[in-house]
């Protein structure tokens, strides 16, 4: 969505969406999310809060997040530009149960490993602008954004021994 639409009409909304997904035989997903966005007086601005929670059953990989954005509204005659800033920030861990079932399992006995032994996979930082036309007749928009994948530790010792 486009980070334009926070404080949009000088308002406040809270919004929140959990979405599960797995095909036939395969492992559930789901991705949770919170947001809630206001207008500033002090700042001039929307701003936007976000906090975000999922699960890749197929990995076992759980992510946890949390985003801000900025809006500042350019009056024009028939309506308004409203350019934005966003930044969200998630870090990925191994599934917290199956990271610590690992740790219990005798690996003599149970050779049945999930994939990777680390607990922390990767963070991802992720920067979005975007722009809003907001009139009477219509409300149009545009919006960038870009994925800066960052693994914590080497990328072979999140193979198993």
């Amino acid at each position: 969505m486009n980070p334009s639409f926070a404080g949009l009409d000088k308002d406040a909304s809270f919004w929140s969406n959990l979405y599960l997904s797995a095909g036939s035989g395969e492992h559930l997903n789901h991705a949770f999310s919170l947001t809630y966005d206001k207008w500033s007086e002090k700042l001039q601005g929307g701003t936007a809060w976000y906090f975000y929670h999922g699960l890749t059953g197929s990995i076992n990989t759980n992510y946890t997040g949390a985003g801000f954005t900025y809006t500042r509204p350019i009056e024009i005659k028939d309506g308004q530009f409203i350019p934005s800033v966003n930044l969200n920030y998630l870090f990925y861990t191994k599934q917290w149960f199956v990271y610590m079932i690992d740790g219990v399992l005798d690996k003599q006995v149970d050779p049945y490993k999930a994939p990777g032994i680390h607990f922390m996979r990767y963070n991802i930082l992720m920067p979005r602008a975007g722009l809003l036309w907001n009139s009477a007749t219509l409300n149009m928009g545009i919006t960038a954004s870009y994925r800066y994948r960052h693994h914590i530790g080497l990328r072979t010792a999140m193979k198993d021994p």
